[in-house]
C-alpha cells in the first residue's frame, strides 16, 4: 500500500482511506492512495456526496471488477476537487443499460449533480474502470477550519 498524505487531515480523507483499505484487504487488492496532506474544505453536503460516490465506486470494484489493483485519488486544487477511483479489472461498456436492480452508476451521477459536480465513467471490457467526480465548490474562506 502506498499512501501519500497525512493521517490527521479531516473526516473525508480519513473516511476515504478507511473504506479503501478495508475493501482492498477484503478483496486482496493492491491499493494506491493519493490523498491530500491538508484538510479538504468542502461544504458538508458535498463532502457527504464525495464520500458516498467513492464508497459505491470502491464497492463496485470489489463486487464486479475482478481487479488486482485499486487506486483512490483525491485532489484539491484551488476550489476544484477531483475524486478518482480506478481499477484494472474486467471493465464494462458504460453505454449499455444497467442490469435491472443495479442503481450504483445512476446513483453516483445523481449525487454528483445534486451538488453541482460532474461524474465521468471511463471503462472498456477488459481494460478496467475509472470513475471521476469533479466539484468546483469548496467552503467559503470565512468558514474554513485550520
Amino acid at each position: 500500500i502506498q499512501v501519500v498524505g497525512d493521517e490527521d487531515n479531516g473526516a473525508l480523507v480519513l473516511g476515504l482511506e478507511r473504506i479503501a483499505r478495508s475493501a482492498a484487504d477484503r478483496a486482496g487488492l493492491t491499493l494506491t492512495l493519493d490523498l491530500p496532506k491538508d484538510r479538504v474544505n468542502l461544504r458538508p453536503e458535498i463532502e457527504q456526496h464525495v464520500y458516498r460516490i467513492a464508497e459505491e465506486a470502491i464497492n463496485n470494484t470489489v463486487r464486479h471488477a475482478n481487479a488486482k489493483n485499486l487506486a483512490v485519488t483525491l485532489t484539491d486544487r484551488r476550489q476544484h476537487i477531483t475524486l478518482t477511483v480506478q481499477d484494472d479489472g474486467v471493465g464494462f461498456d458504460p453505454d449499455q443499460p444497467q442490469p435491472e436492480g443495479h442503481f450504483g452508476l445512476p446513483g453516483m451521477h445523481e449525487r454528483a449533480l445534486l451538488c453541482g459536480g460532474e461524474l465521468t465513467v471511463n471503462s472498456l471490457p477488459g481494460q478496467g474502470t475509472s470513475v471521476r467526480a469533479e466539484f468546483n465548490e469548496t467552503q467559503p474562506e470565512s468558514e474554513k477550519i485550520s
